[in-house]
């Protein structure tokens, strides 16, 4: 498949980057190494167990799990919209589908997971949603450009729904990056309070701080 069936009909946009280079290669970038990761741990998780391994006494209320896991599933939403219009629109879609095997993947694993997920899981999501508002915000901004230039009205994806979809999956990522932000720090508390005690011969813990 050649570059331009990936995005056709695209308006060229002054400046860089492109829509084209931003939905084949910059916007699906990080899709594609959280994709590697997570199948990595799946594959690899009996002999790297701390990769998916749970923590204990999960931090926030099960209502905001919940909520975190419905928002993740608009994003899915919101990820299907974008790439329907744009077919709809004979634009092309780029790479943009990997977005949606990361997201599926991402809510299963909240899904098995729940509350507990370990420290590197967390990590790897805040890293995932860190990159990917960074690189959804210069995809807005220059959807913004591409509005002012060529608004596309009366076509089947007008400029001014392009950006506003993914103002709206910018957002979402805004709002898991402090979620993820605080259940790391807490993992990580939780594994640094549990190496500070060790077991002795009789079976009783004692601080490893004290030896």
């Amino acid at each position: 498949m050649g570059h331009t069936s990936l995005c056709e009909n695209r308006f060229p946009l002054a400046g860089s980057p492109s829509t084209c280079a931003l939905d084949t290669g910059i916007v699906p970038l990080p899709s594609f190494f959280i994709v590697f990761f997570l199948l990595f741990a799946f594959l690899l998780r009996s002999r790297f167990s701390s990769l998916t391994a749970n923590t204990s006494k999960p931090l926030f209320p099960k209502w905001i799990f919940i909520i975190y896991l419905i928002l993740v599933f608009c994003t899915f939403g919101m990820r299907i919209v974008e790439i329907v219009r744009l077919v709809a629109a004979h634009q092309g879609v780029g790479l943009l589908p990997i977005g949606i095997v990361a997201i599926v993947l991402i809510f299963a694993v909240l899904c098995m997971k729940g509350r507990s997920r370990s420290a590197p899981l967390a990590a790897a999501f805040l890293a995932y949603w860190f990159v990917s508002a960074v690189f959804g915000a210069v995809k807005v901004a220059r959807l913004a450009k591409l509005d002012h230039e060529h608004p596309a009205k009366g076509t089947n994806y007008p400029s001014s729904d392009w950006v506003l979809d993914n103002a709206v999956i910018l957002g979402l990522y805004v709002v898991f990056i402090p979620l993820e932000t605080i259940h790391l720090l807490w993992s990580r508390r939780r594994v640094s309070s549990v190496r500070e005690f060790e077991f002795d011969e009789g079976g009783n813990t004692k601080s490893l701080l004290n030896n």
